[in-house]
């Protein structure tokens, strides 16, 4: 699972600007989630048109991933309404489409950006739901606009990386760490200080695979003292190369196979060849430090991604947005 979100990630976080676009480094990434609340005063056609605008937007000027805290949001205003007189009629709409780039939980406006659009269709609905596919991601206004809060994005972090650190921390003491893992996984890292954020980063995610190990450890010697050794033996086998109790882990396997029967062995082959084809690239790379430590920083992003992206997409977000857009435009 781990491994099809972080290719989920490296997907999400490539630029979609077609061929001859330079490609941006993982450093110069910026984690944005568009979203469109639906207390916006559109069809529900049109709201969609404009969300998957907003996706296209951020996904085109190179922003990658899902970010848990910065929302790219809009609010469209009709500023002109007329009706030709063709036979049939149409309707001409101009629109002004706003856009915001915020801090959903602190209800912080980092960036904004008006920009007109016009629609021509023989209903009004559908008049608006043009004037917004009309709306084009690489028009210079919207490239110099997304340039700017990726501007914008990394001064807010660089401010605010004491405070974020010590957040992540006290949601490790509390053993949140998936939340910490968030937390941390918003700053980019462009941001200068982004070591420290990456050491802590690491750091959070062995506290909770050690623990995760250590429940596996326990089980397995619950499972042993019980004599069921597949039991213990498919225990052990959770745990990750990247945690500290690897060792123990892998000594306590060895131990497992020797006092398996042959009929033991037979049941537990798939297990133990999985296990036997893996362990060599794992102890390989937690006999290695430097690879440990990538590895350690990989699995981490992951995980904070994950968490990113699950919380972009919860029930929270839509009722934050919605109460958002109503304080500032009702």
């Amino acid at each position: 699972m781990k491994k099809i979100l972080l290719v989920i990630w490296i997907f999400c976080s490539l630029p979609w600007n077609g061929i001859g676009q330079k490609v941006l480094s993982s450093k110069d990434m910026v984690a944005i989630t568009p979203a469109v609340t639906s207390e916006l005063a559109l069809p529900e056609y049109a709201r969609k048109a404009l969300y998957q605008k907003l996706i296209q937007v951020v996904t085109q000027n190179g922003f990658g991933s899902t970010s848990g805290e910065l929302f790219l949001t809009a609010n469209v205003i009709v500023t002109d309404k007329q009706v030709t007189a063709t036979v049939p009629a149409q309707f001409v709409i101009n629109l002004e489409v706003s856009f915001y780039l915020l801090n959903l939980q602190e209800k912080v406006i980092l960036a904004e950006m008006a920009l007109p659009l016009k629609g021509i269709d023989k209903t009004e609905n559908r008049a608006i739901s043009q004037a917004i596919n009309n709306l084009n991601p690489r028009n210079p206004t919207v490239r110099n606009f997304m340039n700017q809060c990726r501007t914008k994005v990394i001064d807010y972090y660089t401010t605010r990386i004491p405070a974020l650190l010590a957040k992540a921390r006290s949601l490790a003491d509390r053993t949140d760490y998936a939340e910490a893992l968030a937390v941390l996984a918003a700053v980019p890292e462009s941001v200068d200080e982004y070591s420290a954020v990456a050491d802590l980063m690491v750091s959070i995610y062995v506290q909770e695979i050690d623990k995760k190990a250590a429940i596996a450890i326990q089980e397995a010697n619950a499972q042993l003292a019980a004599q069921d050794c597949i039991a213990a033996l498919n225990a052990l086998l959770t745990v990750d190369a990247s945690s500290t109790h690897f060792d123990k882990a892998t000594k306590m396997i060895a131990s497992i196979k020797q006092q398996l029967d042959a009929k033991a062995k037979a049941e537990a082959e798939a297990e133990l060849a999985k296990y036997e084809a893996e362990l060599a690239a794992r102890q390989k790379a937690h006999d290695d430090e430097v690879m440990l430590e990538k590895m350690r920083i990989e699995a981490a992003k992951e995980e904070a991604v994950a968490r990113s992206q699950s919380s972009a997409n919860s029930e929270m977000v839509d009722k934050l947005l919605a109460a958002w857009f109503l304080e500032q435009f009702k």
